[in-house]
């Protein structure tokens, strides 16, 4: 970063008092000839100084512009999109931007809250939704305005795939064993508290915080019911899952949604006495 005017100025007053050749120039005043020619010397080497500066921020900007297709880049390109902004080509970065007007924020154009991009058998697969009271897909527009950006601002060659859908659905059925001095085992709620049920609480929060396009994995799951106030032994009956109109299908293990996202088709819990 260039240093002020005044520091290269010390810098050379510094290194021309430790110079006993340089005594002649015993002159105080600042309007001085010498004190002049150290002011211009200083001037011109902040100018310098600053000139690199912008030129090393304007390479950078380049650089970045310029990073190669990964999934991480397809990811951004698709979060940072502006439903409704014309893209046109910046020739002096060679990117594909879409400008702003005066007082306009980026941030109230973009309909992409969550995405991921992926590899997929000779394409990239790009899984989005936005945020409205939950994770839900895009607008008709919105896809279509989307399909159109990331089909022109893609790198030739690149096969992509918008997965634009509702969460896919679970079914789940719980025993929840409780402590029957703080849950009621009637619907589950606290005895101090009857707006709360800690059991479906938990269940609803494993799904808000997992990562999108993330794994839903039945032993985590079970671990975040077990954090439960009140909740003593949670044991699965059953978990089920499909996405679409195919058929429910058992979950081993864990399973990916097709969508990116997952919802509690049904949530069913029996709350039995620990």
């Amino acid at each position: 970063m260039a240093r002020t005017i005044a520091q290269i100025e010390q810098e050379i007053l510094t290194a021309k008092a430790a110079d006993s050749n340089l005594n002649v120039l015993d002159s105080t005043s600042k309007t001085s000839i010498w004190r002049l020619w150290v002011y211009l010397c200083a001037f011109a080497t902040w100018l310098h100084e600053k000139s690199d500066d912008l030129f090393r921020i304007e390479i950078q900007e380049i650089v970045s512009a310029k990073q190669a297709p990964t999934l991480p880049w397809y990811r951004n390109l698709a979060m940072n999109y502006l439903h409704g902004k014309s893209l046109t080509w910046n020739s002096d970065l060679q990117i594909f931007e879409q400008p702003l007007g005066i007082g306009e924020v980026a941030e109230d154009f973009m309909v992409v809250d969550y995405c991921s991009a992926t590899l997929a058998p000779g394409k990239i697969k790009i899984k989005v939704a936005k945020e409205d009271s939950g994770s839900v897909p895009l607008s008709a527009p919105e896809e279509a305005g989307l399909t159109a950006y990331l089909n022109q601002v893609k790198a030739a060659g690149d096969t992509l795939e918008l997965v634009n859908d509702s969460p896919d659905d679970l079914q789940i059925e719980l025993d929840v064993y409780v402590d029957p001095l703080v849950i009621n085992l009637s619907d589950g709620s606290l005895h101090r508290d009857a707006s709360v049920l800690p059991a479906e609480i938990a269940c609803q929060g494993y799904l808000q915080d997992l990562e999108f396009d993330g794994a839903f994995i039945l032993n985590r799951f079970i671990d975040a019911l077990q954090e439960a106030e009140g909740v003593v032994n949670p044991v699965l009956r059953s978990a089920k899952w499909r996405f679409g109109a195919n058929p429910f299908t058992d979950i081993d293990v864990q399973v990916i949604s097709n969508a990116g996202h997952f919802t509690f088709e049904t949530l069913t819990i029996n709350y039995l006495s620990a």
